[in-house]
């Protein structure tokens, strides 16, 4: 994947996660005492704490063919 469409995805996906936690903080329907909704906050919430940290690896990861110590033919084939 090209870094730009990957750096570009992860900052999609970090917004997205960004905003599903913002909308449970601020906008959600509250969570009664018991219930079902606490379990689905919850899910959501491990959600979008998944989405931001996959949008980060996505953002700094580097493909194998770019780190060091990789072979220099790999270098050869980005020119």
């Amino acid at each position: 994947m090209d870094n730009g469409l990957r750096r570009t995805a992860g900052i999609a996906v970090m917004a997205a996660g960004f905003g599903i936690a913002a909308w449970l903080v601020f906008g959600a329907p509250p969570a009664g005492e018991d219930g079902w909704w606490r379990l689905v906050r919850m899910a959501v919430g491990s959600t979008a704490t998944g989405a931001v940290s996959g949008g980060a690896w996505l953002f700094f990861s580097q493909p194998k063919s770019e780190r060091d110590g990789a072979p220099e033919k790999a270098a050869a084939d980005r020119a």
